[in-house]
């Protein structure tokens, strides 16, 4: 994940989460975000289905770009403390080496 020509995450062993109607997530360790780059937000979400979230913006910036979920719902624990970035927010998301389009969300 590159933000400001800056690499905040990279990984080689993300969980991939499919939702009906949402574009793929990618949930990255922990150890392979640069936390340099980031700093905690207020804000906070629930979903029925993961649980409850925290966010982070890229040091200096307005808009969250990632999230958790630090102690997900019973059903979701593969994603226990994994970091996703919105995919519409950051400036380019590789996957096996191939720039993915930016897609357009709500969240965008």
């Amino acid at each position: 994940m590159e933000v400001g020509g800056q690499t905040v995450a990279e990984t080689t062993h993300p969980v991939l989460l499919f939702e009906t109607g949402l574009v793929t997530r990618y949930y990255i360790p922990p150890q392979d975000v640069n936390w340099d780059l980031l700093e905690a937000t207020e804000t906070t979400s629930t979903c029925p289905y993961k649980g409850d979230a925290v966010y982070w913006k890229v040091r200096g910036g307005e808009r969250d770009v990632a999230w958790s979920y630090p102690r997900p719902v019973l059903e979701c624990p593969s994603i226990r403390g994994l970091i996703a970035f919105f995919n519409e927010r950051v400036d380019a998301l590789y996957v096996d080496g191939e720039l993915q389009d930016k897609p357009r969300t709500s969240w965008s």
